[in-house]
């Protein structure tokens, strides 16, 4: 059974990272840094355009950015771009072959472009580690976390089994609480359970 483990920026959860069980391990953009050398990614995807790259970081920065990510092709990573960049021996992520799964072609992250390549691959168990997601977390777009929900759902419903390990106060509350909740059946408040919550109790309701 092919496993991948998906890596945030969440330094703090790396030593609960199946660094050597997981049969690949995949992390994407500028999130190199704070790792520890023993540490090895598989795969990596810069998911942004150049242009755009360029528009954002800088010429400097994104030629630091593009040793980066050299260093990690030196190291037996294999870094994926959109297409096949020249300064940087990397390969082009496969979009036409996810666009052509049976699903809505939404996308709001590079994490969820991450995990429908997992689905394309044929891993079986995908496991997000401080995949942060919230409104609040790393200047992610707020539809980040809608579109990542819908590629997590598609993938389950396709038998592959994912967990979500660890992250902010927004992910834990929102993916690893909520998706063993069901609003409505179960007892649980909405955000947070409340033990003092005191119920409002509506009496002589009168209708008309």
């Amino acid at each position: 059974m092919k496993t991948v483990a998906i890596i945030g920026r969440n330094r703090r959860l790396q030593d609960q990272i199946p660094w050597d069980t997981a049969d690949e391990v995949w992390s994407m953009n500028n999130g190199y840094e704070g790792w520890r050398e023993s540490r090895h990614f598989h795969r990596w995807l810069e998911l942004h355009n150049r242009d755009w790259l360029l528009k954002h970081y800088g010429p400097e920065s994104f030629h630091a950015h593009l040793l980066c990510l050299a260093s990690l092709v030196k190291k037996g990573t294999a870094v994926l771009t959109w297409e096949a960049w020249e300064d940087i021996p990397s390969l082009a992520y496969p979009k036409s072959k996810v666009d052509a799964l049976p699903a809505h072609r939404w996308h709001a992250s590079s994490f969820d472009w991450a995990v429908s390549l997992a689905i394309v691959e044929g891993f079986r168990t995908i496991s997000l580690h401080g995949v942060d997601l919230g409104p609040m977390d790393q200047g992610e777009p707020w539809a980040a976390f809608g579109a990542m929900s819908y590629w997590v759902g598609f993938a389950e419903a396709r038998g592959i089994q994912v967990s979500v390990e660890g992250g902010s106060l927004f992910t834990v509350l929102q993916w690893k609480r909520s998706r063993h909740l069901q609003y409505g059946f179960d007892d649980c408040d909405n955000i947070l359970e409340d033990e003092s919550r005191v119920p409002v109790i509506v009496r002589d309701a009168h209708v008309g």
